[in-house]
């Protein structure tokens, strides 16, 4: 069943620390309404850009009759979504969202559902409109119940990490092809969290309980969850574990405590992430740390006014700005009553301004522009971020349509400071020789690719449409923005495209 609806509102915000943000607005682009379409989606439910430039994602909640299997959308930015359900005696609850596989399909995960009694939870990539399972958990040392989507690495092996309910996770590398677990390592505890690649070539997530090892020393972190690495031939380090009472951090304040959401590698190569609990305010922080778990920072504690809560992770926009969400908190007017913000802050923890309160009417079962925001934020290519409330939202046609109101969460938007860009599929480096697709717009018209101004062989650039190419990386190519020349416009990626030389680099890198 397929239910089209859309409802747009413009809200103008007073950004004025932010000259890029003046007058930015939110767009409220689509409320859903379960069970009649979708709802309510958590974490860590991803948005995903196609090479089409559209939207992917998945609802936990699904369509008409089959409302408990969950759904998935596409969306094109000017457009209204199409959202399809989940089949039944198929993969069921799919809490993860999607993520582009840099084959050109979508992948994510259920967390019911699967082969036999134990259904333990799926893999699936999403080709065209065909849900396909690629790996089912068995219980049985490959974890149970995944909440994230996985990410397809540079070798075509899927990396994700499980949830379990109260037992531990694991971080896990399978092979779509052959639908087999090649390795999984146990986590201190469940995580919803999707892992993340970073220009080092390893794997990078957190988890919200307990602590790892580092350089042999046992954890004490009064429980806080932490940081950690995994390479993909399997070895896993802990980086850094999140103390909430650690007497050296934060003014004596702590480090903050479970850090539900993921880690995002920023423009200047580090990572950057909430801790959803404790801080000085105990709303919870922003934190900062480097690849090798040295220079952690505290960035920002949460207080109401800001929002608190924050759990599902960080984006970057243009200008060294981060954005993120906070699911509980902020002002609210009258009978209103708050129910999370639209922040951002720079790099270095100043200019923190909540650009938005998310709110929902008091007694009007969720009516406002959608509330308790726990999906991670994305940033498309086209400038604007894109992310999802799990409830509420600005649409009473479905009161008028069945009688019920709509309160499955909104889709929404809001700009990022940055015109259009452009951003490599599923990897921030590559080796000399290596093809890379790149999505955004425009592209069906390029005249040049240069990485760190080093030029691409014409002969390698290959416009497949005008929101996807690929190119081959030169012999000689830098380490350094990634850009792509049109006859009207020239774009680059918010990132240095880190270049592993091969001995065949030109300079310093």
């Amino acid at each position: 069943m397929e239910k089209i609806k859309v409802r747009i509102l413009l809200i103008a915000l007073a950004v004025l620390a932010c000259p890029a943000l003046e007058q930015a607005q939110i767009n409220l682009i689509y409320t859903f309404n379960s069970p009649y379409d979708a709802c309510c989606p958590v974490w860590s439910n991803l948005i995903a850009q196609g090479r089409d430039g559209n939207l992917y994602s998945t609802m936990p909640q699904g369509v008409g009759n089959v409302v408990g299997n969950g759904s998935w959308f596409v969306f094109p930015p000017n457009g209204i979504p199409l959202i399809r359900g989940f089949l039944t005696g198929g993969p069921v609850t799919p809490n993860s969202g999607l993520t582009l596989g840099i084959d050109g399909n979508f992948y994510g995960s259920t967390e019911h559902g699967g082969l036999g009694n134990g259904a333990y939870g799926t893999l699936f990539k999403l080709r065209g409109t065909s849900l396909i399972p690629v790996y089912f958990f068995t219980g049985t040392g490959s974890g149970t119940y995944p909440a994230s989507a996985p990410i397809q690495g540079p070798d075509g092996y899927l990396y994700g990490t499980t949830y379990d309910g109260s037992t531990a996770g694991v971080v896990y590398k399978v092979d779509p092809s052959a639908g087999t677990l090649v390795w999984s390592h146990a986590l201190p505890s469940g995580t919803k969290a999707p892992l993340i690649i970073a220009d080092d070539g390893n794997f990078y997530g957190t988890f919200p309980h307990g602590g790892l090892p580092i350089n042999g020393v046992a954890p004490s972190n009064d429980n806080g969850g932490g940081i950690f690495r995994v390479t993909p031939g399997g070895v896993l380090t802990g980086i850094y574990n999140i103390n909430p009472l650690n007497p050296n951090s934060n003014g004596g304040h702590g480090d903050g405590g479970q850090p539900w959401g993921p880690v995002m590698q920023a423009s200047d190569g580090a990572l950057y992430g909430t801790a959803s609990d404790a801080g000085q305010y105990n709303g919870g922080t922003v934190y900062r740390v480097q690849l090798d778990g040295s220079g952690f920072t505290i960035l920002h504690n949460f207080q109401t006014a800001d929002g608190v809560d924050s759990e599902s992770g960080l984006v970057e926009g243009d200008s060294g700005y981060l954005f993120g969400l906070c699911s509980g908190g902020g002002t609210a007017q009258g009978v209103q009553v708050a129910a999370g913000t639209i922040f951002r802050m720079d790099v270095g923890g100043i200019n923190f301004l909540t650009i938005f309160n998310f709110y929902r009417a008091s007694g009007s079962n969720g009516v406002g522009p959608g509330s308790a925001p726990l999906s991670t934020p994305m940033l498309h290519t086209n400038g604007r971020i894109y992310g999802l409330t799990s409830h509420g939202g600005t649409s009473l046609w479905g009161s008028i349509t069945y009688g019920a109101y709509d309160d499955g969460g909104e889709l929404f938007s809001i700009p990022s400071g940055s015109g259009p860009i452009i951003s490599v599929v599923g990897r921030r480096s590559a080796n000399v020789n290596d093809r890379i697709g790149i999505i955004g717009q425009g592209l069906s018209t390029v005249t040049g690719v240069t990485f760190g101004g080093i030029a691409a062989s014409p002969a390698t650039v290959k416009s497949l449409s005008d929101t996807y190419m690929e190119v081959v990386v030169p012999p000689g190519a830098r380490t350094g923005i990634l850009r792509v020349y049109t006859p009207t416009a020239a774009y680059h990626t918010l990132y240095r495209f880190k270049i592993a030389c091969s001995g065949q680099c030109a300079g310093p890198q």
